[in-house]
């Protein structure tokens, strides 16, 4: 495997071929079929989105101490701003983790951490 890295000379873009100087040991190739990936993504990002109300009510909780209307304003921009969009980012955290994850089937508690942190990344 060649990696192909960009430098700059003289205001040029050139590349130049180099070998990686180590490999990570895991293997990112999954068994899995293109549109068993496509089912599992599309359930990822159905689950993905049905978690915002719940990420919602714990970053603003019951520990916040501000006035109730300035936490029910907070609420409702979050949830008019936040979906319906590409959420790119969230579905590349939730993409790399499955990879990452590799054959191994995830327990609920991995999952829920998986999807916090895509939320976190995508907010």
């Amino acid at each position: 495997m060649r990696l192909f890295l960009p430098y700059l000379r003289q205001g040029r873009t050139y590349f130049s071929a180099t070998k990686p100087f180590f490999t990570a040991g895991l293997n990112f190739t999954s068994n899995m079929d293109v549109t068993s990936r496509k089912a599992q993504l599309a359930c990822d990002r159905k689950k993905f989105e049905e978690s915002l109300p719940k990420i919602i009510d714990q970053v603003i909780g019951p520990h916040c101490e501000q006035t109730k209307d300035a936490i029910e304003h907070y609420r409702q921009s979050l949830m008019y701003n936040v979906p319906g969009g590409k959420m790119n980012r969230g579905m590349t955290v939730l993409a790399t983790w499955r990879l990452l994850l590799g054959d191994r089937t995830p327990t609920d508690d991995e999952y829920s951490s998986a999807i916090a942190l895509a939320w976190c990344v995508e907010l």
